[in-house]
């Protein structure tokens, strides 16, 4: 299921950056899905995790996919 970019500005995603499957993994690295997201700080991504919306999403998957939650700061 896809989301409008609106909907998620309403949990503070700014932009998303990249999002599929990697082109190509070198060393320890996976191939597997990734979706890279800007927020607007640190404390909006935070927030953004903590929501309800989020909460429900993981809820909903029921343990069906494994979740990775970085935050990176940008440069």
């Amino acid at each position: 299921m896809l989301v409008e970019l609106d909907a998620l500005r309403t949990i503070g995603i700014t932009r998303i950056l990249a999002r599929g499957m990697p082109v190509a993994v070198t060393e320890a690295g996976e191939a597997t899905r990734t979706v890279v997201i800007e927020w607007d700080s640190l404390d909006a991504a935070k927030k953004g995790y903590a929501s309800d919306g989020y909460q429900a999403a993981l809820a909903a998957l029921d343990g069906a996919a494994i979740r990775d939650f970085r935050y990176v700061e940008a440069v």
